[in-house]
């Protein structure tokens, strides 16, 4: 059995300005060249303060659709191709951790 230990589960201590979902997607405009948005301040329009967690769990109907991503994932492709996924079939209230996760991984 493989036990992880509690730490990973932590929320970061500090929350950190980060993209809306709309900001994010409007700013890549579908440019997968693009792995970093930001920096950001507190109050910048378009953000707000969010933490995350170091492990995140993923909803089962999304674990097939991430597979397909073997190598890796980059936060550009995340919200250009699983974010449409996710918003078309009203999984955004299951992925409460996920979305989260792909804010800060872009900054």
């Amino acid at each position: 059995m493989v036990q992880l230990p509690k730490i990973v589960f932590n929320l970061v201590i500090n929350a950190c300005s980060a993209p809306t979902i709309s900001t994010s997607i409007a700013s890549l405009g579908g440019d997968l060249t693009m792995y970093h948005m930001g920096p950001y301040a507190a109050n910048d329009s378009g953000t707000g303060a969010l933490k995350t967690w170091y492990i995140v769990p993923v909803p089962h109907p999304l674990a097939g659709l991430l597979l397909a991503y073997p190598d890796s994932l980059s936060p550009c492709q995340f919200w250009t191709d699983i974010f449409p996924v996710i918003d078309a079939n009203g999984l955004t209230g299951s992925c409460q951790y996920l979305l989260p996760f792909f804010h800060i991984a872009i900054l």
